[in-house]
């Protein structure tokens, strides 16, 4: 792909998000038509599949509003796994704490959120050498 195309792709993406942030989350049902009537859907159509698509949140929504996800109720982190999960039915596996409770434990939220954007954000450090990992066995 040229590099103009990527940057356009790319533009196509954050005018959407600016738009509506909350485009990648939520049931993908709600958000369909809206997405099937997008420029980048047009332009992704398209192009062929090489792979399966799959997205990662933490890399299609806005750091802010990931923060503004965890003052939902139904929000849980685990700090040892540094993982979050999502359940209003309750998450009873070992470690998950509602992060509504985590962020009042810290005193002053701005903290805790701060903590978060620094746990949700990949560093430098965190994608160095990562062709190490086992996920990259399989290719």
């Amino acid at each position: 792909m040229e590099i103009n195309a990527e940057k356009k792709l790319i533009q196509l993406r954050e005018k959407m998000l600016s738009e509506d942030p909350s485009l990648v989350t939520g049931l993908y049902y709600d958000k369909y038509q809206k997405l099937k009537a997008s420029p980048l859907y047009e332009a992704l159509i398209q192009m062929p599949k090489p792979a399966v698509h799959h997205l990662h949140i933490t890399a299609a929504a806005p750091v802010e509003y990931l923060i503004e996800l965890t003052y939902k109720d139904y929000v849980y982190y685990n700090d040892r796994a540094q993982l979050f999960k999502v359940s209003r039915l309750g998450i009873k596996e070992e470690g998950y704490q509602k992060t509504s409770l985590l962020r009042k434990h810290w005193g002053k939220a701005e903290d805790f959120d701060a903590y978060l954007t620094e746990k949700i954000l990949l560093s430098r450090k965190d994608g160095c050498c990562q062709e190490s990992h086992p996920i990259w066995a399989a290719f």
